[in-house]
């Protein structure tokens, strides 16, 4: 009873030891070819150069509604809707959405230092209206209203065509970061680099310690001269 029992498990043990053979001979094995890992860190992410080159479609489209339509035209308003969840959803995954005007196309630094794909000239017209316009560069905060979206539209539609053609040297964008800042874009930067904002919030750090420095009590006879903050006075207000 007991080899009876056996004997189909030897057979499937020696079954076993003849495929594992078959297996390791050199003309059975399989040859695999390594594939390079993409790394997380990718500069290009296809997904979102498609949202960045649709959301900046849908801005030439709101540009032109704003020039053929009024304001409050069902047809601006809806388009205004569309263009500010697009703008808002590159600029929230990027943390800042930041737009180039360079030669026919439009740069986005944080995606590639080459234009966007225009396979249809759409970004390569609205490139066009930009700069007929004096606009060289737009930045979308991370979180801006549809109010700001809406100023700039109307800004733009406002502008002679031809006026940045005729704007040369830093006037022609300085009028712009003018006219943004006495409209009350807060959200959106026309011809302001991310370093003049980076200035700004230092500038503004700097300010505060001199403002505390003043307002900090001591005796009214000391004759000590108010010192500029260092850059220790800098880092520790950061902390």
């Amino acid at each position: 009873m007991v080899l009876r029992a056996t004997a189909p498990f030897r057979k499937i043990v020696e079954a076993a030891d003849a495929s594992k053979k078959d297996a390791l001979r050199p003309e059975t094995i399989k040859t695999v070819t390594a594939e390079p890992i993409r790394k997380s860190g990718a500069p290009a992410n296809e997904a979102t150069v498609s949202e960045a080159n649709k959301a900046l479609r849908s801005l030439r489209v709101l540009l032109s509604a704003a020039r053929l339509y009024q304001k409050d035209h069902p047809r601006t308003i809806e388009t205004l809707d569309a263009t500010y969840d697009a703008l808002l959803g590159v600029a929230g995954s990027l943390g800042g959405f930041e737009v180039r005007v360079e030669g026919s196309g439009l740069v986005v630094p944080e995606l590639a230092e080459e234009p966007l794909p225009d396979p249809r000239g759409e970004l390569s017209a609205l490139a066009a209206d930009l700069r007929r316009t004096g606009i060289h560069s737009l930045l979308f905060a991370k979180k801006f209203h549809v109010g700001d979206l809406d100023t700039l539209a109307q800004l733009i539609q406002n502008v002679p065509l031809g006026t940045g053609e005729n704007a040369t040297g830093p006037g022609g964008a300085e009028l712009w970061v003018a006219q943004s800042t006495g409209h009350g874009m807060e959200g959106i930067g026309i011809n302001v680099p991310r370093e003049r904002q980076v200035d700004t919030v230092l500038a503004s750090l700097i300010s505060a310690l001199v403002a505390s420095d003043v307002a900090a009590p001591g005796n009214s006879d000391d004759q000590t001269p108010i010192r500029a903050p260092g850059m220790e006075d800098v880092l520790a207000a950061m902390r």
